[in-house]
């Protein structure tokens, strides 16, 4: 995988002392590819996180609801046709309705998702922050 290299390729630069360069061009550049970003994370950790943003991304993109005042044709998505409608209306029921249909719809079932998204990118981070999680 991709993850894999990119670890690989991380143990290279640590290994060569890149980092700890007095040439600041240099240890810029070593810094910047030594943070694996997600790629850090274990294998199983990795999947995880990106079947969660997988089905957010999947939830996000289907999720239809109900024209305001109206319970028929319940297909408008986020977009175009959601947003057109946060953006030029003012009236505040019509803008409750969009609000809570949408955060019912697409927000509520992605909870466990999300709370799995955010877990696994502040693993991540932390284990960007050692260099020894790479040795």
């Amino acid at each position: 995988t991709n993850a894999a290299a990119n670890k690989e390729m991380t143990r290279n630069i640590i290994a060569s002392g890149y980092i700890d360069s007095s040439d600041e061009d240099i240890k810029r550049q070593a810094t910047i590819l030594g943070d694996l970003g997600i790629d850090v994370l274990p294998e199983s950790d990795y999947k995880e996180l990106l079947n969660a943003v997988s089905l957010m991304q999947s939830n996000y993109a289907t999720t239809t609801v109900c024209p305001y005042n109206k319970e028929e044709d319940c297909t408008l998505q986020l977009e175009p046709h959601i947003q057109e409608r946060l953006s030029n209306s003012r009236d505040p029921k019509e803008l409750k309705h969009y609000w809570r249909q949408w955060y019912d719809k697409a927000g509520t079932p992605m909870r466990e998702n999300f709370k799995k998204y955010i877990e696994l990118t502040r693993k991540a981070a932390r284990l960007n922050g050692k260099l020894s999680a790479f040795g």
